[in-house]
């Protein structure tokens, strides 16, 4: 990830592929588009956050096909 990379939501995420944000995040628990957790330590929940660098590298991977 790039210093000055913007760090996407699934909803953002799933409105730029067009698909759904459980789609979005069925792909990256899948480990097909990488992502940080963001929450803070301790959190029950990860807060999942997707580099615009990734997105855009699975976006290529994706067009190959």
């Amino acid at each position: 990830m790039k210093a000055a990379d913007q760090l996407l939501t699934l909803r953002d995420v799933a409105a730029r592929l067009a698909i759904k944000p459980k789609t979005a995040q069925r792909r990256v628990y899948a480990g097909e588009i990488p992502w940080v957790n963001v929450a803070p330590a301790g959190a029950r929940r990860a807060s999942i956050r997707v580099s615009e660098t990734a997105l855009a590298e699975y976006e290529q991977r994706r067009q190959r096909f």
